[in-house]
């Protein structure tokens, strides 16, 4: 008969020379005296069974070997988001530069997503985009800008000669 917590596991071997911590998806912690041993054979010897959705790892800190086992769950949600819109320019050769029309004002567009989200012993671990579907297009914004030059104002220098005229009057009341 296969062993199934070998395929579980992956076939951990863990080779640890000391004991072993072994924490549980309910989060309980105990300690196995011999790490050196398959996990599947760990996980046997603590009564903890694990299935499909559930996630084995490994881990060494400290000097200290670690087997966690945590519970995977999964849920698919929709979500609506929007498609921002692009800026198209086009170069109008009648216009002056400087002069920027907007020809065709942009729209954002909208569409929905669907996601597998990963749950792992209750907290978000990771989310897959399995699907999307564009409700609405968006539309680019259409400007126009400018490119001719602008002519050159003649300017014209006047000698403009002016009199002052100073008065002087004395007020004797």
């Amino acid at each position: 008969i296969p062993n199934v917590y070998n395929k579980l596991t992956g076939g951990i071997m863990l080779d640890s020379k000391g004991p072993l911590t072994v924490i549980a998806p309910n989060g309980k912690t105990t300690t196995v005296s011999n790490g050196n041993q398959p996990a599947s054979s760990v996980l046997d010897s603590q009564g903890i069974s694990i299935g499909p959705n559930d996630l084995v790892s490994v881990e060494h800190t400290n000097g200290q070997t670690i087997l966690r086992v945590q519970t995977a769950t999964y849920s698919t949600v929709t979500q609506i988001v929007t498609i921002p819109f692009a800026v198209q320019t086009v170069l109008d050769p009648d216009a002056y530069q400087g002069t920027t029309t907007i020809l065709r004002p942009g729209s954002a567009g909208q569409q929905t997503e669907t996601l597998k989200i990963t749950y792992v012993n209750g907290k978000q671990y990771a989310s897959q985009l399995l699907k999307t579907v564009i409700n609405k297009k968006a539309v680019n914004e259409l400007i126009s800008v400018g490119t001719k030059k602008k002519p050159v104002p003649v300017t014209t220098s006047h000698s403009d000669t002016s009199t002052t005229q100073s008065s002087t009057s004395d007020h004797n009341t």
